[in-house]
């Protein structure tokens, strides 16, 4: 199971700080890990190597991929806060993969029940949360993508400034002496998790 590591963010990003001290979490029970593809305009090589089909159906399937996609897999008890996108800009995709009995999801004033294999598209600019009482580790896989709603031309220019931006976010956090920003914290987090203890899986789900 190299390659998860725990979910985190800088310590504004939450008001429960990790127990280790690296950054913040966002799920106040239960255990939150995640395994990077794409992040942040950054592609995890290595990862990414170890799921090449996966990879090459985000690339060649996911309409205008937005460079933003990893596995999510929390643990029996896990209740993720109440949270919420950045932009509206584009739309994410959650495809419940492995012990997905007994999770629940919430965007705006709607709650459902995941099954497995069923695809889940929703604007997360609007708060949502997620809860998982299930007895195994539930897996899901999630994308973004440009909103439809925009033209080509209109993707081209967000996509300009947007890198720009993280070109600006990426060079300023190499001098940040606190190491409390998103890259930072996300390259520290990697090593964090050395057993696989938390990890259940039914073998029925791998079936």
């Amino acid at each position: 199971l190299k390659g998860f590591q725990p979910y985190r963010g800088p310590s504004w990003a939450s008001k429960i700080p990790s127990p280790d001290g690296i950054g913040s979490k966002s799920n106040d029970s239960g255990e939150w890990n995640v395994f990077y593809l794409f992040l942040h305009d950054m592609k995890f090589e290595e990862n990414c190597a170890k799921c090449p089909e996966t990879v090459r159906l985000i690339e060649e399937i996911v309409p205008r991929h937005y460079v933003h996609a990893f596995f999510s897999a929390v643990t029996t008890s896990t209740h993720i806060l109440k949270h919420h996108g950045p932009t509206n800009k584009k739309l994410r995709l959650h495809v419940p993969l492995i012990g997905v009995e007994g999770s629940r999801m919430r965007v705006g004033t709607e709650t459902r029940s995941l099954e497995r294999g069923k695809v889940y598209v929703f604007d997360d600019s609007f708060e949502h949360e997620a809860w998982h009482d299930g007895s195994d580790t539930r897996v899901i896989l999630i994308v973004d993508f440009w909103h439809p709603d925009l033209s080509t031309e209109e993707v081209k220019l967000l996509t300009l400034l947007q890198n720009a931006r993280m070109r600006a976010e990426r060079f300023l956090a190499e001098r940040d002496e606190d190491k409390d920003n998103f890259y930072s914290i996300i390259e520290t987090s990697k090593d964090i998790l050395q057993s696989n203890d938390w990890w259940t899986v039914n073998e029925k789900d791998l079936a």
